[in-house]
């Protein structure tokens, strides 16, 4: 059989399991290979050796049609490579590429050649203009990402600063205006530094971060953020959580719409009435999102018809309708007992998820149920 005569649907399976860099290849075949692959290869481009970085760029230098046409088209650049030959040959054919590619608006890498490809980027000509590129790898707080900060800082808006060995405070001294997406990490008190980088990066629509103690009152912001609308918070605090404070915390985000949290079991007997009224106020939080993903880890099951009741008596009576769905989850899939309890405006449907390797938890939360009267799905997973 002719490659002419090859069908289209066997070809669209195969390209379909390609690197980009060989889609590019692939592209040069013939006239029937150009049409069924398109412009896929030059969007998002993956490079995996040095030899598909060498011919991925020496193919749009030397197309028979504009390089800046196919340069033009590259959106998303991932390097996966595990070995360089020569530091300065690389770093030369990534300048290279990312002048041909002037469209380009994030660029990752794995943590073997991250500071080869902040050194590429570095030492760019002043005069080129890289206005889009939103996102650049980030390791250790060197001399690389410090200038590649201040170089590209008016066009940034995606910051990973998860790494532990990372200096947050100094990457964030540089301001960053366009900034849409945060991530943070483990901080032993995030809020402050949050705090600070919303007086700079009005844009700011995703948070990401990790509490490791219970939030201070004199270190919460003090002022609504109405431009964030995605939060994701997870907290290894085990005791002594002030979720009063939290709430203050949480409350100054008016216009988020989606949350996902995660926690640890936290209700207490010997709580204060403020800390329980505290808690049944974030689930009543929780229920009134767009999106509210709620999780808590070591779950205790004296505690069970506790959470239940908030989270059941906190529901508006515009919801009071949704579908309701009851997951019991696998065991062996958790290293500890977890409740989750989630919101899904799209659906209209709230999903509440349980592991308690026990028949009398479950038949807990089915009788609470039904005393409800609140209709239910069961799933076992």
């Amino acid at each position: 059989m002719s490659m002419s005569n090859f069908p289209v649907e066997l070809l669209e399976i195969i390209l379909a399991n390609l690197y980009s860099t060989d889609l590019a290849a692939c592209h040069l075949v013939c006239r029937k290979w150009h049409m069924t692959i398109g412009l896929k290869p030059f969007k998002n481009v993956d490079f995996d050796t040095e030899k598909s970085l060498v011919k991925f760029t020496t193919y749009i230098q030397k197309s028979h049609y504009n390089s800046s046409f196919y340069g033009s088209l590259v959106k998303k650049i991932h390097f996966n490579l595990y070995q360089i030959s020569s530091t300065h040959t690389f770093a030369t054919f990534v300048r290279f590429l990312i002048q041909y590619c002037k469209n380009i608006h994030t660029i990752t890498s794995n943590s073997v050649i991250d500071n080869v490809v902040l050194q590429a980027l570095n030492s760019l000509p002043s005069d080129l203009q890289l206005n889009r590129l939103r996102r650049i790898p980030i390791v250790g707080y060197d001399v690389y990402y410090g200038l590649c900060a201040q170089k590209f800082r008016q066009s940034i808006t995606q910051l990973d600063l998860r790494n532990p060995d990372l200096n947050r405070e100094a990457v964030l001294n540089h301001a960053f205006p366009k900034l849409k997406e945060l991530s943070l990490g483990a901080m032993v008190n995030p809020l402050a530094t949050i705090s600070s980088i919303l007086n700079t990066s009005t844009q700011l629509s995703y948070l990401k971060f990790e509490l490791k103690q219970s939030p201070p009152v004199s270190r919460l912001p003090t002022k609504e953020h109405s431009s964030v609308c995605e939060l994701e918070i997870s907290s290894k605090v085990t005791n002594g959580f002030d979720h009063a404070e939290l709430n203050k915390f949480l409350f100054s985000f008016i216009n988020t719409d989606k949350l996902t949290i995660s926690m640890f079991d936290s209700v207490d007997s010997s709580q204060p009435p403020d800390q329980i009224d505290a808690v049944r106020d974030f689930m009543y939080w929780v229920n009134a999102l767009e999106d509210g993903r709620l999780c808590i880890k070591n779950l205790r099951p004296e505690n069970l018809l506790t959470y239940l009741k908030y989270i059941f008596n906190t529901i508006p009576h515009e919801r009071e309708d949704w579908k309701t769905k009851l997951v019991f989850l696998h065991p062996s899939l958790y290293a500890d007992p977890v409740i989750s309890y989630s919101t899904h405006t799209g659906y209209r449907e709230r999903t509440f998820g349980i592991m308690l390797d026990n028949s009398f938890a479950k038949n807990l939360i089915c009788s609470y149920l039904n005393r409800l009267c609140l209709p239910y799905t069961v799933h076992l997973q």
